[in-house]
């Protein structure tokens, strides 16, 4: 089992593309495509298509601790 510590920052697109450029790290543009389910307030299920492959990624959650299962569809 892997646990994830995940973080976010908003950066505009410019400042992240201009960035990437300035260390010369490689990247490409995908289309990425999400769709999200509530089931209850403790477990969720998303939908995503990542360059004609999709998953299924339940995610189950309480106060200190989140799990997510992926699986390819």
């Amino acid at each position: 089992m892997v646990y994830e510590i995940q973080k976010n920052f908003l950066l505009s697109d410019c400042t992240l593309l201009e960035n990437l450029k300035k260390d010369n790290i490689p990247f490409r543009n995908s289309k990425f495509e999400t769709f999200y389910t509530q089931i209850t307030s403790n477990h969720s299920v998303k939908f995503q298509s990542f360059c004609n492959e999709f998953y299924k990624i339940t995610k189950f959650n309480n106060s200190i601790l989140e799990q997510n299962q992926e699986e390819k569809i």
